[in-house]
């Protein structure tokens, strides 16, 4: 799509081959409907999509600017595989192809060793091998290794942090099969490693800052006793047990993060077809929950503000059906219903990431792609976008009249009609799902009025006519379901806006014959309606307008 091609007036759809032709003079009209509200959603424009191709068979993927240039840059892996591609971003987001780069070890979890704005240096465990690696990108993407560590089980979870403020890094690292949680520092280049907790088994930790004293402390899963353990830091890198919280059930993927963006840490957790959220306060005491809603299970999320709103918003995806959704949030702790993004064969995990371009979510398929999603940018000449499975029957109209054209399609599989609201400098800023009643395949505008649109969604070869009216003044939407009385071959509407009429033209079919109905509505109701025989025996026709 090119972004002056949302600032022009829209053309006749030309059709195919003609065997009757039907002229008709247009007459004017409107229609209303009985009212609920809806809540739209303001995405601010992240919704442009673009997709690159790499080879078959990674999994997983890592953001890293390895070239210190201020764009993120990503390289995609297989935990099972002695490789990874490294693909380097640029000024217009775009991923370019640095080449396939070998290792000694089959790289299962990865993360920057130091300041991530300024290091090159990285920290990776190798679960396949039982070891962490240190290693250094050169401009390239390659990693050159300079120190290696062998645990005695499988390493599965790394995080890094400067637990005492001396500008020197450490990570923690744990594994179902190792004893306990380890240190790992780095000293003239060589790892060193140190048991700080033992005689336990941890799914994963990571680094929270529990008091706020600026000292990071430690959250992790313990496997035997099912719940999270918390170890305060005394300031000098020794790690104390204080208390623990008790976990209902399985959980997966246990992070952390300003869930509902009050200034305290939260800690989350996937679980079923919900994500929990113990709520952090000023002592971190998590005794409040909150419990979000989303559409399936969360096998891998995010959490960042995606549409620059001041509030977190949560993305996720669901490996088994390769969707990716966002959830946005109103004000912290409400959520927006959930936006599916696309749905991917193959689709395996996703990262998300702040660069000198904006936020990004980045997701990797097996089936040799990876799919990248960001904010439209007003000075892009063309790009493409992405929000719903089955998207068909495209349309433009033109909310308040300011000649930059709204966007309209109908998704098939979700059986919905999406709408994306423009500004002048805010490119599909507001996103609207709006259920149908069938998998309709084409729609008609009625762009009459500045700030009221109506929307007739139907089909070839079928009988009804969602129609739906939104006031994008206070966005309150309406709909009806009308019936014909044969088949739909094509489908004009012609409006008055000063009478409050509307007029919905259709050409029919009943068997082999050819009729024009023509259906009459004001105030929501039917005035009058009426269907003209006009040919018999056609094997294709389609309607036009003359205007006098």
């Amino acid at each position: 799509m090119r972004k002056e091609d949302l600032k022009k007036h829209l053309k006749e759809e030309k059709h195919g081959l003609i065997i009757k032709r039907i002229t008709f003079f247009s007459f004017l009209i409107i229609l209303t409907f009985s009212a609920f509200v809806t809540a739209q959603t303001p995405i601010n424009g992240f919704c442009r999509y673009r997709d690159f191709t790499i080879q078959h068979g990674s999994t997983n993927l890592f953001s890293v600017d390895f070239n210190i240039d201020g764009y993120r840059d990503v390289l995609v892996y297989n935990s099972d595989v002695n490789k990874y591609f490294a693909l380097a971003s640029n000024a217009n987001s775009d991923l370019v192809f640095y080449g396939e780069k070998y290792l000694n070890a089959a790289i299962s979890g990865i993360h920057v060793f130091g300041n991530e704005a300024t290091t090159k240096k990285i920290l990776f465990v190798s679960r396949k091998s039982k070891l962490v690696v240190l290693g250094v990108f050169s401009k390239s993407g390659s990693i050159n290794l300079s120190s290696k560590i062998y645990f005695d089980g499988y390493p599965t979870s790394i995080d890094v942090e400067d637990i005492s403020k001396s500008g020197k890094h450490s990570a923690i690292i744990c594994g179902p099969t190792i004893n306990g949680i380890h240190l790992v520092t780095e000293k003239n280049k060589r790892l060193i490693e140190t048991a700080i907790i033992s005689n336990k088994n941890f799914e994963s930790a990571f680094f929270i800052d529990l008091n706020y004293d600026s000292f990071p402390d430690i959250a992790a899963k313990d496997l035997l006793s099912n719940s999270v353990i918390l170890f305060y830091n005394n300031g000098s890198g020794s790690f104390s047990e204080q208390r623990s919280i008790r976990l209902n059930g399985d959980i997966e993927e246990l992070k952390s993060a300003d869930v509902n963006s009050d200034g305290f840490t939260d800690i989350i957790y996937s679980k079923n077809n919900q994500l929990e959220v113990m709520l952090g306060d000023s002592v971190s005491s998590f005794n409040k929950k909150l419990v979000l809603n989303i559409s399936e299970k969360a096998d891998s999320y995010a959490v960042l503000d995606f549409n620059g709103d001041g509030y977190n918003d949560i993305a996720y995806i669901n490996t088994h059906n390769g969707t990716l959704y966002i959830d946005y949030s109103k004000d912290g702790e409400k959520f927006y219903p959930s936006i599916l993004y696309f749905r991917k064969a193959g689709l395996k995990n996703f990262t998300a990431y702040i660069d000198r371009t904006g936020k990004k979510i980045a997701a990797v398929s097996n089936q040799g792609k990876i799919f990248l999603i960001s904010s439209i940018d007003t000075g892009q000449e063309s790009f493409s976008i992405s929000a719903g499975i089955k998207p068909g029957a495209l349309k433009h109209f033109d909310y308040m009249k300011d000649k930059f054209k709204d966007l309209c399609f109908i998704d098939e599989e979700q059986k919905s009609l999406k709408i994306l609201i423009s500004e002048r400098n805010n490119l599909c800023r507001i996103y609207f799902s709006i259920p149908l009643t069938s998998k309709f395949s084409d729609v008609e505008i009625d762009d009459s009025k500045e700030k009221v649109k109506y929307f007739y969604c139907y089909s070839k070869n079928e009988r009804a006519v969602d129609i739906v009216k939104i006031n994008f003044d206070n966005y309150v939407f309406e709909t009806q379901t009308i019936y014909t009385t044969g088949l739909i071959e094509d489908f004009k509407v012609t409006s008055d806006r000063l009478k409050d009429r509307q007029i919905l033209h259709l050409l029919i079919k009943e068997g082999s014959n050819l009729l024009l109905e023509n259906i009459e509505l004001k105030d929501f109701k039917l005035f009058s309606s009426n269907a003209i025989p006009v040919i018999s025996k056609t094997e294709r026709a389609w309607l036009s307008f003359s205007v006098y």
